[in-house]
């Protein structure tokens, strides 16, 4: 159970950030906002219950009961720094860290929401290398330049192999690097690996 909740929680946070990579400025701007609305109540109540045990503190000390004084004092202290900590990170915090925690939270409460996001994921990867290729017609459109020789060159294939060799190597790096942090299982990994190295 423990496991579950864990690969949940890191496949979410994978998810999250993967799906803040795709999202507009908007989308993520949007989130971000929430998540930063709903810190600033917490930090206004926590302001709240510092002043509070300020003025306890001052009462407590006006009615000559010390020990108490002590008490709310050090309660508004504590309040204070808890308050001032948190504001000053929520601060600096960049608008797309601060969605990212938010999705996270998101998809680790709602397992229909992250297959929803993983979806969306990939439709937004589709939609990237439907942009990175050329259409049929757009192909047909640019002039074509007679071409020198049918057959490759030596070095043309060697180039291609070469980059062939890297795209497999730094694909072979991410997935590691995945398979190391806890986002894919060792069945995943593996499954991967082979389909890249095309065996």
């Amino acid at each position: 159970m423990a496991e579950d909740k864990t690969s949940l929680e890191a496949r979410a946070k994978y998810v999250a950030h993967r799906l803040a990579e795709v999202m507009s400025k908007e989308e993520i701007s949007e989130l971000a906002n929430a998540e930063k609305s709903e810190s600033k109540v917490g930090l206004i109540a926590c302001g709240a219950i510092a002043a509070i045990g300020i003025v306890l503190a001052v009462w407590m000390f006006l009615i000559e009961q010390v020990f108490w004084g002590v008490v709310f004092v050090l309660v508004a202290a504590f309040f204070l720094f808890a308050c001032l900590g948190a504001g000053l990170t929520l601060a600096n915090k960049d608008l797309k860290s601060v969605a990212e925690e938010r999705l996270t939270t998101q998809l680790k409460s709602n397992p229909a929401l992250l297959a929803d996001a993983e979806l969306r994921i990939q439709r937004g990867e589709l939609a990237a290398a439907e942009q990175e290729t050329p259409t049929e017609t757009q192909e047909q459109q640019e002039p074509q330049t007679p071409a020198v020789s049918a057959e490759p060159s030596l070095g043309d294939i060697a180039v291609s192999q070469s980059t062939a060799a890297a795209e497999k190597k730094e694909k072979l790096r991410e997935l590691q690097e995945l398979f190391g942090e806890g986002f894919i299982t060792e069945e995943e990994y593996e499954q991967k690996r082979k389909q890249i190295l095309g065996l």
